[in-house]
């Protein structure tokens, strides 16, 4: 069974919530890395670091699409882009995916550079690894949990999680009596 773990916005949220334990590969330990793990991060350099020590063994890190692609509007913007970033992305086959990258490198070569400079981890489906059997190119799943608990984020980490699960438990509430009305 694959396993795809999506990391928060916060550049540096799994050294916050386990400083000590980054380091000495306790983090690792409770994690593991299981055939198939994805690791999917924003372009943050705080989790890229973070990533890259306590994942060192083969773990497939990806980057998520919607923020490679607010990071690339900061610098370039362009039709060829608008047509042809999002579909190169999604490409499952190699020859879709340069026929869209070759478009953009022909409109504009310095773009496609500062992409490989500045976004090197994963961003296109089919450079993803068949174990993981998961597409997913962004990381808004994690994106609306973090939405979800911004103002318990400074909670200490015991303290979150039983707000994490009051949160769950008002929820499951509210459906159940929604359920009861239809």
């Amino acid at each position: 069974m694959s396993k795809v773990a999506t990391v928060m916005e916060s550049p540096r949220f799994l050294s916050d919530i386990f400083p000590e334990h980054a380091a000495d590969g306790r983090l690792h330990q409770a994690i593991g890395s299981p055939p198939g793990l994805v690791i999917s991060t924003d372009a943050g350099k705080g989790i890229d670091y973070v990533v890259t020590q306590v994942f060192k063994n083969g773990v497939e890190h990806r980057e998520c699409m919607r923020h490679l692609v607010a990071n690339f509007q900061k610098w370039f913007r362009g039709e060829a882009f608008e047509k042809h970033l999002w579909p190169a992305c999604r490409a499952f086959q190699k020859h879709m995916f340069e026929e869209h990258y070759n478009l953009m490198y022909e409109a504009c070569p310095e773009a496609m550079k500062w992409i490989h400079e500045n976004h090197k981890h994963l961003w296109t489906r089919h450079l993803f690894s068949e174990a993981s059997k998961c597409d997913y190119v962004t990381n808004n799943i994690a994106e609306t949990f973090n939405n979800w608990i911004r103002d318990e984020k400074s909670l200490p980490l015991v303290d979150l999680m039983d707000r994490i699960k009051a949160i769950m438990y008002g929820q499951n509430v509210l459906e159940k009596k929604n359920c009861q009305k239809a």
